[in-house]
């Protein structure tokens, strides 16, 4: 009699980290409500929760790691830069084409681009995606509202 071998189990640990001198706050936005996701101090960094599913892939549960609309990453307060899910160019893009504070999903640093984010598997088969909000990110903002 053959057994069945079960389905693994992905599972899929996402880390923020600040290695900007500026203080930086994350929201999220889902159907016109916000909510804080993270607050981070120069230097700091915070794990989202863990995200696991039977038999599921990794851009799926990283697609359901953050679940928002839009996000607003906020350094020092005024600055704010909008991450929209939508690639540049795409019909659902056209009310936002000339705005320069806003990141599409298909731009390398966007957070809602699983590219943006350093990968490694540790020894438990989990998988640990990093992003890092770098000094260039708050340059990047400071120019937008120059």
């Amino acid at each position: 009699m053959a057994a069945c071998k079960p389905e693994p189990v992905a599972t899929l640990v996402v880390e923020y980290n600040n290695a900007t001198t500026a203080i930086i706050l994350v929201e999220t936005f889902s159907r016109g409500a916000g909510d804080t996701l993270m607050l981070l101090g120069s230097n700091q960094q915070w794990v989202a929760p863990t995200v696991s599913d039977l038999g599921g892939d990794i851009p799926s549960l990283f697609a359901n790691s953050i679940r928002a609309d839009s996000l607003v990453v906020v350094y020092n307060g005024p600055l704010r830069i909008v991450h929209l899910p939508f690639m540049e160019n795409s019909f659902s893009s056209i009310p936002f084409q000339d705005r320069t504070d806003v990141i599409w999903r298909n731009e390398f640093r966007s957070l809602q681009n699983m590219d943006a984010y350093s990968q490694k598997e540790d020894e438990n088969e989990v998988i640990r995606l990093r992003y890092q909000f770098e000094q260039s990110d708050l340059e990047h903002a400071i120019n937008v509202y120059e």
